[in-house]
């Protein structure tokens, strides 16, 4: 059996990175707009084909350390800061996203020649901080390039512009490797910034960062974090409540600053600026996949352990007088000890899974799939996976049939309705055609109806191991895999199913 499944929300904030963005005038999505190709600059198409492998973007960011990228994880990751100097300046990375950069933008957007129609407080927002005090400025409509430059050179607003990777290739080639090498969404900002000006006030985020500087100087002040690795990012902060510095440090073009979730810093520019920062790590910590595997772990065990069956004290609620912080450690103690005996299987974060599949970026560089032109696979052909980094696969339980067989005879028994409702299916993800032009830009979604994800019998689980496996093109043939009851399975739906989800290539 293999079906599509539908589509459903899911809460929670797009990134931290854009965390101060104001979209509640305009919730729309980006709409992109399809424009003549133009010319690439050398430094982009250079740092393009840097990113083929997951490992490039790590190695690409630590460039300029004096550490290899294993005693960074262990010396400085979630730890301390690091600053990393370029031997010399990157006089070309304003092409990447600068001054210049943004005023093309700008002038494609009055065009309506642009890659993506840029509104403002969506997709950039202005603020100065001076003498303590933040400034926002808002805009009541579309912003122009001569609007931008008057606001910028002679207001000496700074400018933060969310999620340049839908706009600039070479941001999109490292993010997507970074995205892959760390498992989970990293986000973007460029912030702008005229001389001798600050933009925001000493806060910290929940998130880890890598700082970039694109053009100009500026210089960073970063203070003992007030919660280590915070969980949630902070409101503006007093200067007399930050203490003194623990680094202070001036970034040139090139020049990469790492600062782990909760280190609070402040930073102004020495010349006009621009830098990105690349965030990761939001909520993707022990809370979070405890979080969403800890019930599954009760319903599982609940049936063998009696300690987890026994009830709760006489009278517990509603004043809940009966169960004390020890009583709850110690039964805690007992499920941890259960599970260390037993050598349980552990379930999966399906949700945690199916939230970074749905919403990473596509792949960089690979063309679209269009399956409506393209040859249906043959017995006699021979196949592979499209792009192995965005395709996912995990067992769960599946709760329609047995809904399904309850709702239709009613006079069932227990144990066969618990029986069906205990059935597992595979559920397979392909993140392979999710849309740049929203990356980190709208609500959050789970895995929906469009050809995104494919539900089937836990039998051919073998069938997709194979496919992962494999270095070269698997013959379908020889994809054989056999029913519990030792019948030969059918696998041309499975195959034609990855085919129709656009994760399966035909190799002639």
């Amino acid at each position: 059996m293999v079906k599509a499944g539908s589509k459903r929300q899911s809460g929670g904030d797009a990134t931290a990175a854009a965390k101060k963005q104001k979209t509640d005038k305009k919730k729309i999505a980006p709409q992109k707009i399809e424009k003549a190709e133009k010319i690439i600059e050398p430094v982009i198409k250079e740092l393009t084909a840097k990113f083929k492998n997951p490992e490039d973007s790590i190695q690409f960011l630590l460039q300029h350390s004096k550490v290899p990228v294993d005693e960074f994880f262990k010396k400085h990751w979630e730890k301390t800061p690091l600053a990393m100097h370029a031997d010399e300046e990157a006089k070309d990375y304003g092409k990447i996203f600068g001054f210049d950069y943004f005023c093309q933008v700008l002038k494609e957007t009055e065009a309506k020649d642009a890659e993506l129609v840029l509104i403002p407080e969506r997709d950039f927002v202005f603020s100065k901080y001076v003498d303590g005090k933040k400034e926002e400025l808002e805009f009541a409509e579309d912003l122009t390039e001569t609007a931008f430059v008057k606001v910028f050179n002679e207001d000496k607003y700074s400018v933060q512009i969310h999620q340049p990777q839908r706009v600039q290739d070479a941001l999109w080639a490292l993010m997507e490797k970074m995205e892959c090498y760390f498992g989970c969404i990293a986000g973007a900002n460029v912030y702008m910034t005229p001389e001798k000006c600050q933009m925001l006030a000493p806060h910290y985020d929940d998130v880890d960062v890598f700082v970039i500087q694109l053009e100009g100087s500026k210089t960073w002040k970063l203070y003992k974090p007030h919660v280590e690795l915070a969980n949630e990012y902070s409101d503006d902060l007093a200067q007399d409540k930050i203490g003194e510095p623990v680094m202070t440090v001036t970034l040139k073009p090139g020049d990469v600053l790492y600062m782990p979730r909760g280190t609070i810093h402040q930073a102004q520019a020495e010349s006009r600026s621009t830098h990105v920062t690349l965030s990761t790590y939001q909520k993707h910590n022990v809370a979070a996949y405890l979080g969403h595997t800890f019930n599954e772990i009760l319903r599982q065990e609940v049936s063998k352990s009696l300690d987890l069956r026994r009830g709760l004290p006489i009278g517990l609620l509603p004043g809940m007088n009966g169960i004390s912080a020890n009583d709850y450690a110690d039964q805690l103690t007992k499920l941890a000890d259960h599970i260390r005996k037993e050598k349980i299987t552990l379930p999966h974060p399906e949700e945690m899974v199916m939230d970074f599949m749905t919403n990473r970026l596509p792949p960089f560089g690979m063309a679209e799939f269009d399956v409506e032109a393209a040859t249906p696979p043959a017995e006699t052909d021979k196949v592979q996976l499209r792009n192995k980094q965005h395709f996912a696969y995990f067992l769960r339980v599946s709760v329609d049939e047995g809904m399904d067989e309850m709702d239709e005879e009613e006079d069932n028994e227990v144990e066969d309705e618990e029986a069906n409702l205990e059935k597992n299916e595979l559920y397979v993800m392909s993140s392979a055609h999710n849309d740049r032009a929203t990356h980190s830009m709208v609500q959050r979604q789970l895995m929906g109806d469009d050809g995104e994800f494919l539900t089937m019998d836990e039998e051919f689980k073998p069938v997709l191991d194979t496919l992962m496996k494999a270095d070269e093109p698997v013959s379908v043939a020889s994809l054989k895999v056999k029913s519990k009851d030792g019948d030969d399975m059918d696998v041309m739906p499975l195959i034609m199913g990855l085919f129709n989800l656009g994760a399966l290539e035909v190799c002639k």
